[in-house]
């Protein structure tokens, strides 16, 4: 999870000549990000393909909207993910488990510091959500471009089970996706 010291050092080096840099990684999970006070933006590709430098050129640029949501937890350190003492494996066989505490669930439930939670995303838009209820038939709210850029915007709905029942501290539920122009809800 941790970038090649000769790519950090790089990066330390380019930032106090100009700090103005985005850092595009490419990369097909998360990675440690201590290296990010050297950036003004980061865009994660993640393995984007043949086309994946255009696509990026089109977000840096403005030409694209990034709309995308992380779909892991980003941790500070590795040694904070839960199978850090598993992997990697020493001998023959990695243990590998799974129940209702990996990824955002544990770091969420355990209180353990993050660099970016699941679903974090950023984009060139800005939203107001407002009237949120919720009834037998769902979570209703009104979502409102305040930006004068068309974007996409994730809504997530995230759950708490009641006080005395086993689970996670907090657990997604819902999220549609959503293309909202200035001003439209």
């Amino acid at each position: 999870m941790r970038l090649p010291q000769v790519q950090t050092r790089l990066l330390e080096a380019l930032y106090r000549t100009n700090p103005n840099i985005v850092a595009v990684v490419s990369a097909g999970s998360a990675v440690e990000t201590a290296w990010e006070e050297h950036t003004r933006a980061v865009v994660h590709t993640s393995l984007s393909g043949q086309a994946g430098a255009s696509a990026a050129l089109r977000v840096l640029t403005g030409a694209v909207n990034p709309s995308g949501r992380l779909a892991e937890t980003y941790p500070v350190r590795y040694e904070d993910n839960p199978t850090s003492a598993w992997f990697p494996a020493t001998g023959e066989l990695a243990l590998y488990q799974d129940g209702p505490y990996v990824g955002y669930r544990y770091y969420s439930t355990t209180g353990t510091p993050v660099a970016h939670p699941f679903g974090f995303g950023l984009s060139y838009s800005h939203f107001e959500y407002a009237g949120l209820s919720v009834d037998e038939g769902g979570a209703h709210l009104t979502v409102t471009n305040t930006s004068a850029v068309d974007g996409t915007e994730v809504v997530q709905l995230y759950v708490t089970a009641p006080a005395g029942v086993w689970g996670p501290t907090r657990e997604l539920k819902a999220s549609p996706r959503c293309p909202w122009r200035r001003g439209r809800r």
